[in-house]
């Protein structure tokens, strides 16, 4: 969106990243609030409960959920880890990242997969969320299951 409004000027990458996810991640909350509005704030989002917990249960998942199979790969030798980069700017990379998980979730597991679960069930929110959720990151399947 951001790229199409050109709404940052800036020549540093990592800038542009930022304000690129920033963007849509704004919009999303924006729709989000709108749409709880609409709704007379009957769909629970969850967002502040347990919230410090589950922000540590969920970096610790993420951590073994991708460090697991480095460190598979990493004993049998199929991977070798030496030197290291230079990345300039590397927190606002991060920034940028963590913007565009939280935007993410907020599109299909914030008031989508709420609404779903509690007009339907479990099962179809699941379903149409996961799917969701599958086609934004259509462009993962190509790259296989250990992308290089």
């Amino acid at each position: 969106m951001s790229a199409t409004l050109n709404l940052s000027t800036s020549k540093n990458p990592a800038i542009w990243r930022l304000w690129a996810e920033i963007i849509p991640l704004l919009a999303m909350i924006i729709f989000t609030f709108i749409f709880w509005i609409i709704e007379k704030k009957e769909i629970g989002l969850c967002l502040f409960s347990h919230s410090k917990k589950g922000i540590l249960v969920g970096m610790a998942m993420g951590i073994v959920w991708l460090g697991t199979p480095v460190a598979i790969l990493k004993a049998m030798n199929i991977i070798e880890i030496n030197g290291k980069n230079h990345i300039p700017l590397l927190a606002v990379w991060i920034l940028a990242v963590f913007f565009n998980a939280v935007m993410q979730e907020l599109l299909v597991r914030g008031y989508l997969y709420q609404m779903l679960k509690q007009k339907y069930h479990i099962v179809p929110a699941v379903i149409v969320t996961t799917g969701l959720f599958t086609f934004l990151h259509g462009g993962a399947l190509e790259a296989g299951v250990i992308p290089a």
